[in-house]
């Protein structure tokens, strides 16, 4: 495994969590948005998660 891709994965690993947290803050399943995260981009999916906003209550 060479060091990009190991930074890579790391990266992944550490920003996931992070979506999932914000989800939680807003209200959102973070299990859900930190699974997405790691299937597609922790940036992209964070940044849905910033349009979609606060669920309502």
């Amino acid at each position: 495994m060479t060091a990009s891709t190991l930074g890579f994965l790391l990266g992944i690993l550490v920003f996931c969590p992070l979506v999932g947290y914000a989800a939680q803050k807003k209200g959102r399943n973070p299990f859900g948005w930190g699974i997405s995260a790691f299937f597609f981009s922790p940036l992209v999916v964070y940044l849905i998660l910033v349009l979609v906003g606060r669920k309502a209550v």
